[in-house]
């Protein structure tokens, strides 16, 4: 359904949020690490949701950020 669809949305983009969030972070975090941790399975998946949404990859958001 349409409700649902929105939710699924808005679950990826918090998960996408805190992500992002500890990528800034100025841990020893992989980014594998960062991706489990927010819920994904596939790495692949995750970058190119990520380069979706924030318009450079994970690697590229680390570096600009820490």
């Amino acid at each position: 359904s349409r409700r649902q669809r929105q939710m699924c949305i808005r679950d990826r983009n918090i998960r996408l949020q805190q992500a992002a969030a500890l990528l800034a972070q100025d841990q020893k975090l992989t980014i594998s690490e960062i991706a489990y941790a927010t819920g994904y399975t596939n790495l692949s998946h995750f970058s190119s949701s990520f380069r979706e949404k924030y318009g450079m990859s994970p690697k590229e958001y680390m570096s600009q950020h820490r």
